[in-house]
């Protein structure tokens, strides 16, 4: 019980900080100025998960409504209908609008002469545009530094010519 109780703790002052530093990020940048609407892109992982998280909690604090948009590339099977389930199931449960897309990212790929990582990227941004319905809207992303290093580190590995080595 006691451990129980001071992770709790620990979850409530991290929970804290970390909304103390969006709000931060947010008021700094003017993130969020005349918006009406947060599309956030879901993937089901850890990092789009804490992101809708916690502009879901900001929702009234900056006045928009967050939604979420998750895009099936169609490339990794039962496991991705699990990620599309989950993504569902949490926006359910946490009443947030929740758009999904189910595409064919390999053969779009070949069709349009372009990679899957080129496709794929390219599709989910028309999709998260589509759910932007007016300007006063904005996309939210979990992409991370990390995240654009492994795709220079991969590019580059691959051979990638000037235009793949620019990253995310």
């Amino acid at each position: 019980i006691r451990f129980s109780q001071h992770w709790s703790i620990e979850m409530t002052n991290f929970t804290e900080v970390v909304k103390s530093k969006v709000i931060s990020a947010i008021n700094d940048f003017s993130m969020l100025s005349n918006v009406d609407n947060v599309v956030v892109g879901f993937s089901g992982g850890a990092d789009s998960l804490c992101l809708l998280h916690l502009l879901k909690m900001l929702e009234n604090d900056f006045s928009y409504i967050v939604t979420a948009a998750h895009l099936n590339h169609g490339i990794r099977g039962d496991e991705a209908e699990r990620d599309q389930n989950f993504c569902r199931a949490f926006c359910e449960q946490n009443n947030i609008p929740f758009y999904t897309r189910n595409i064919d990212c390999v053969s779009l790929a070949s069709v349009n002469g372009e990679t899957i990582e080129e496709c794929g990227r390219r599709e989910r941004y028309a999709f998260f545009n589509s759910v932007c319905s007016d300007n006063c809207c904005k996309i939210a992303t979990a992409h991370n530094s990390n995240d654009n290093a492994e795709t220079v580190i991969f590019n580059l590995c691959r051979g990638s010519a000037l235009k793949g080595v620019c990253g995310i």
